[in-house]
């Protein structure tokens, strides 16, 4: 039985030593990508290179062609045509002035409020 207690317990130990090499091991990597990303990060600030890209405006001459270009936002408050088909778009897409319902409960404005009628 004393053989038995002792060879579960060094199962045990080496396993735990496994994961606590597994767990060094994977800081080390993490330290190591980090330091990577640091290096290309003050790379890229000494060749003066700009990280954002600069938006461009349509039509602007300096456009990418092949980039879908943005389409011009409804005025806020502007409702659809008449007639007009529904899109697969959500409203507030549709018409970004829209403004939420707000219901005041106990002082605080809520934009969604669900009521259950059994309780």
């Amino acid at each position: 039985m004393t053989k038995r207690k002792s060879r579960t317990g060094l199962i045990l130990m080496l396993l735990g030593g496994a994961m606590l090499l597994g767990a060094a091991g994977y800081l080390a990597a993490n330290l190591y990508e980090e330091n990577q990303a640091a290096a290309a990060r003050i790379r890229l600030h000494l060749s003066g290179a700009d990280a954002t890209p600069t938006p461009t405006l349509p039509g602007d001459a300096t456009a990418d062609p092949s980039l879908p270009q943005p389409t011009p936002s409804p005025e806020p408050g502007a409702t659809p045509l008449p007639g007009a088909l529904p899109t697969d778009q959500p409203l507030y897409v549709q018409n970004p002035g829209l403004t939420m319902p707000e219901q005041v409960i106990d002082g605080q404005a809520y934009i969604g409020v669900m009521t259950i009628p059994k309780l």
